[in-house]
């Protein structure tokens, strides 16, 4: 990021009190740059700024996502349900199992998925963030998305 910004401009993102509206200014500056200083195309412009304004809602989107918790109470009331839900079905199974070794076999392999979905659950409320076992990968796709911009920036300087 240093060799790509240079120190001064990473030191101003990391002070900045929100980094996408940093980033979204800078990335405004630059094609303005790139209008007046390198003399890029109306067309492209255009296109570039669309992409921009995108970035800037989807930027907004995960935000949201990001700051709205689930309700607590939904939460306790679905393990409130599958802990009654699991302490009544061996009464169930009884009749239909017996009383044998059949009933916690039974109930146990009942237990692990519903236990399993309450976890997955869990996991899906922190999307962003990396200690979950399913988090997004921001920084890798962030990475292919320079790597394929710079690829592209590269194309285009030498058919010009």
């Amino acid at each position: 990021l240093v060799d790509r910004l240079g120190n001064q401009k990473v030191s101003r993102l990391l002070a900045n009190g929100h980094m996408p509206s940093f980033v979204a200014r800078e990335l405004a500056e630059a094609l303005r740059d790139a209008v007046v200083a390198e003399g890029l195309d109306r067309v492209p412009f255009l296109r570039a700024d669309t992409e921009r304004s995108l970035l800037i809602d989807h930027i907004g989107a995960c935000e949201r996502i990001k700051k709205t918790p689930m309700p607590r109470v939904g939460s306790i009331l679905v393990r409130r349900f599958i802990l009654l839900y699991l302490f009544t079905a061996p009464f169930a199974f009884v009749h239909s199992l017996g009383h044998g070794w059949l009933t916690p076999v039974v109930t146990m392999l009942i237990a692990y998925p519903i236990l399993s979905l309450d976890q997955i659950g869990i996991e899906l409320q922190h999307p962003f963030n990396p200690r979950s076992l399913s988090h997004l990968p921001l920084q890798q796709i962030c990475e292919t998305i320079d790597r394929e911009l710079l690829e592209i920036l590269q194309n285009n300087r030498e058919a010009a």
